[in-house]
């Protein structure tokens, strides 16, 4: 008989014993430690409590440009070359901005009517308003003295025509109430735009700061966007600054203003800017450089700052179509606006960007510049 055969008997006994050991303790299961997930209560593994962390998510821009005009030789000139002809290169400017605010100068009739040549009565055909959520506007201000060129009925129907083009319209040209107040919500930040028109218009101060008082309670910071000054002009008026020092010290953060159909002078006051105008971004006039360039404005809140970007535009060349300027000629066009600005932030502006501080600072020599 051969070896291996005497060895199963062997064998048949030592495993069960071996495994009877090893159940009874000898090879006891307390000698292998097996570290438990959490912390061991009576008995128990008490898993650890996940700590979440949430990201706010980071503001995104919001692009602010003048008086926009979709009447009188705009008319013209979409009737000639087709519907999409007045922002066919203002995606070069907005590159997909998800907020764009201008200046709607005009009313919007029932019944359309041309609006002719030299008359400054204007009437927008309703067909046209789908233009502005293409060219990427999502908000438009009323107030201006535009607006009621057809009286107040027509001024309700306007409302009711931009709102249907999924398009926001904000602000009276003569009332300040809540609908002068519109809030975008822009990361976990609020801005507060409040619109202002004081062409025509006498608004009491006593009403701009109790909406004033209103918009800050339910925004984290406020620009006013006013239609103001003389046109043509390209310094701001004293009036003009007396308005914006008390818009300023009653709790709005920035202004950004219209009307004069030119591209004014930027001021600094308490490290809150003033653009005192946009100058034109769409609109029929041609008979010099200063009405075919403007300026749109980039405003972003990043970490503590406030930015603004600035960005000329012009419809030189390509008659109410406004493109972003060439490198050179925006360089020179800011170079120029930097003259005739602030003395603090000429070098600011002609780079084209102004980084304020959020908290007001003692000395506008706060300011900062990008490197």
């Amino acid at each position: 008989m051969s070896n291996k055969y005497l060895l199963l008997p062997v064998f048949g006994v030592l495993v069960p014993i071996a495994l009877y050991f090893f159940w009874s303790g000898v090879f006891s299961a307390s000698e292998i430690f097996i570290p438990p997930i959490g912390e061991v209560q009576n008995d128990e593994v008490i898993l650890p409590t996940a700590e979440l962390v949430t990201v706010a998510p980071k503001p995104k821009p919001i692009f602010f440009v003048g008086d926009v005009l979709l009447a009188r030789n705009v008319e013209f000139l979409i009737t000639k070359h087709g519907l999409s002809y007045p922002f066919l290169n203002t995606a070069g400017i907005f590159a997909g901005a998800p907020f764009v605010v201008g200046n709607f100068e005009s009313a919007v009739l029932k019944k359309h009517v041309k609006t002719p040549s030299f008359v400054t009565t204007f009437s927008v055909n309703s067909k046209f308003l789908s233009l502005l959520p293409e060219a990427g506007f999502t908000h438009v201000s009323l107030a201006n003295n535009h607006s009621l060129d057809y009286g107040t009925e027509t001024f309700s129907h306007t409302l009711e025509k931009i709102t249907d083009a999924k398009v926001v319209p904000f602000g009276h040209p003569q009332k300040i109430d809540s609908f002068s107040v519109t809030i975008i919500e822009t990361g976990s930040k609020k801005i507060g735009l409040l619109a202002l028109n004081t062409i025509f218009a006498n608004p009491t101060f006593e009403d701009i700061e109790r909406v004033i008082s209103d918009v800050r309670s339910s925004s984290d910071y406020l620009i006013a966007y006013v239609h103001w000054g003389e046109e043509y002009i390209l310094k701001h008026s004293a009036a003009q600054e007396a308005f914006a020092i008390k818009l300023l010290d009653a709790g709005v953060d920035a202004i950004i203003g219209h009307h004069p159909h030119v591209t004014q002078d930027i001021q600094i006051y308490n490290n809150k800017p003033i653009f005192y105008s946009l100058g034109n971004f769409l609109f029929d006039q041609y008979f010099s450089v200063d009405v075919a360039q403007g300026l749109a404005v980039q405003f972003e809140i990043k970490d503590d700052a406030a930015e603004f970007t600035l960005i000329p535009v012009s419809s030189e060349g390509t008659p109410s179509q406004p493109h972003k300027m060439e490198p050179d000629q925006a360089a020179l066009f800011l170079q120029n606006l930097a003259r005739r600005s602030d003395k603090s932030f000429t070098q600011n502006i002609a780079q084209g960007k102004l980084i304020l501080p959020l908290s007001l600072a003692t000395s506008t020599q706060n300011g900062m510049i990008a490197q």
